[in-house]
């Protein structure tokens, strides 16, 4: 359960981070839910994450990391958009 930032209002009422709150992570992932998501084991998670090509952990605690749901839900249709598109360029010249 995600917990917002205290609400603060401002001139009218306003409240001043009201954007803060619907900024917030929906759901926070645990290695072996990435895992079993992406079909990746941990030592390649963590290499991609060594070189930038897969999104960073967040620390939960002193021994504890997550992933950002929707992070990893757009790398892995970012994965599957570049597949299809490379295939569909072998497919195309098969089939001329």
């Amino acid at each position: 359960m995600l917990f917002p930032f205290p609400k603060e209002t401002g001139q009218g009422g306003r409240m001043l981070n009201e954007e803060k709150t619907e900024a917030l992570p929906t759901r926070i992932l645990r290695l072996p839910e990435v895992i079993n998501r992406v079909g990746l084991k941990r030592a390649s998670i963590y290499q991609y994450i060594s070189i930038g090509a897969f999104p960073r952990s967040v620390s939960l605690g002193p021994r504890a990391v997550g992933w950002i749901e929707r992070e990893v839900d757009v790398w892995l249709a970012e994965r599957i958009q570049k597949s299809r598109k490379h295939s569909g360029i072998v497919e195309n010249r098969l089939f001329k």
